[in-house]
């Protein structure tokens, strides 16, 4: 099975950290390991897929999500806000049975800026659903569900950078022998921490980055023998950005100010001090 960096994931056990093998699906496309990933690529490319639908902008609490693009209106739904959070119920769904074999996939675009006073510290993506195995076969009847979250940083302390790139992506994988069931759940996500994206690319800032680009493409994929039946479908698919304020620097006026403050007070102090003592003789 392939199998990507994880950062969580339900069912113990079906989903592996930093492991590379092959998979089924992968076999059967040609494609050798992160073969799921690569086809999502190509065949989002290939005609029959509808015109990409922009969803428009959301003002969030830190942050505004900007021109949220799905490649299909159908397998995202609307999104709706909370937070700094964007949340979509994805019409998406791979079936198959009696020996055939389905892939679904689907791509999320949009851009993520900071509200003034603000700095991004990272961005997660996570996605929930149901999935099916049923009839009598073996481990090749299989389910699997991967998430790719790429970011690209290009803007740091309100100034465009030459844009820096990287990315998280995770998998989770079921099969008839280890995980027969109808309509159990399944979740999984992965995170990418911003500030040290920008670390690791020596990128230099001061309080770091103000607008960052994510992709998130997504696939599932199902595999039956003759008697046999596989699906999975996504519920729920959320996007998140997590901020920090900027540190308030004083204006140079405003630190004189507040420095000429701290001495008259310490003069007045000691003068009084001084007005107490003799006070006492």
């Amino acid at each position: 099975m392939i199998k990507f960096q994880s950062v969580y994931g339900t069912r113990a056990g079906d989903i592996r950290t930093s492991t590379t093998s092959s998979h089924t699906m992968a076999k059967r496309q040609g494609l050798g390991p992160l073969g799921c990933l690569v086809g999502l690529m190509v065949l989002t490319a290939q005609p029959g897929w509808t015109a990409p639908i922009s969803l428009g902008d959301f003002a969030g609490t830190t942050v505004v999500f900007q021109n949220v693009v799905a490649d299909d209106g159908v397998l995202f739904g609307p999104a709706v806000l909370s937070g700094d959070s964007l949340e979509f119920e994805p019409r998406l769904t791979s079936a198959s049975s009696g020996g055939g074999s389905q892939m679904t996939l689907g791509t999320l675009t949009l851009g993520v800026s900071a509200q003034p006073g603000f700095v991004i510290d990272g961005i997660s993506a996570s996605e929930s659903g149901l999935y099916s195995l049923l009839g009598s076969g073996t481990s090749a009847t299989d389910v699997l569900a991967a998430i790719l979250l790429e970011v690209t940083v290009d803007e740091v302390d309100g100034n465009p950078i030459a844009p820096v790139s990287w990315n998280v992506n995770a998998s989770v994988s079921f099969n008839l022998l280890a995980n027969p069931g109808l309509d159990d759940p399944w979740s999984m996500g992965v995170s990418a921490s911003v500030m040290n994206g920008l670390i690791l690319n020596s990128v230099p800032f001061s309080f770091g980055a103000t607008h960052v680009l994510i992709t998130v493409p997504n696939t599932l994929s199902t595999e039956s023998e003759s008697n046999s039946s596989a699906s999975i479908g996504k519920d729920t698919v959320r996007i998140s950005a997590t901020t920090s304020p900027i540190a308030a620097v004083p204006e140079p006026g405003t630190a004189g100010l507040w420095i000429l403050g701290i001495g008259v007070t310490a003069v007045y102090r000691r003068l009084r001090r001084s007005q107490v003592g003799l006070d006492v003789r």
